[in-house]
C-alpha cells in the first residue's frame, strides 16, 4: 500500500503502516519477485492479508513500478549449540576409529 493511502486513512490512529501490511508480508513480497497482477497477489498472499479489498490494487500498482528480483528467503542457521553438539558427535565418532 502507498505510505499516502496509509497517512490519508489512517492520519488519527495510534498504529503505523505494520499494522496494515505486517513487515512478515512485505518481506514475502519482496521474496517472490515481480507482482503485476491482483490474481498474482492473491496467490502469494492467500488469504492472510484482511485489508485485500481495500488496498490491493493500490498495493499492486506500487509494486508493479518496483523492480523486484526473486530472492528466496534464507534458510535459518542452526544454533551454537546444534552445531558444537555436531562437531563434538564427530569427534567422537573419530576417536572410535
Amino acid at each position: 500500500m502507498a505510505y499516502g493511502n496509509f497517512r490519508r486513512d489512517f492520519s488519527s490512529m495510534l498504529f503505523g503502516p505494520s499494522g496494515v501490511l505486517k513487515d512478515d508480508t512485505v518481506e514475502l513480497l519482496a521474496s517472490v519477485g515481480p507482482i503485476k497482477t491482483l490474481a498474482r497477489l492473491d496467490k502469494v498472499l492467500g488469504a492472510q492479508w484482511s485489508w485485500r479489498e481495500k488496498y490491493g490494487p493500490s498495493l499492486v500498482e506500487t509494486l508493479t513500478v518496483l523492480k523486484i528480483p526473486f530472492i528466496p528467503k534464507p534458510k535459518k542457521e542452526k544454533s551454537k549449540a546444534v552445531k558444537r553438539a555436531g562437531e563434538f558427535n564427530s569427534l567422537r565418532e573419530l576417536n572410535k576409529s
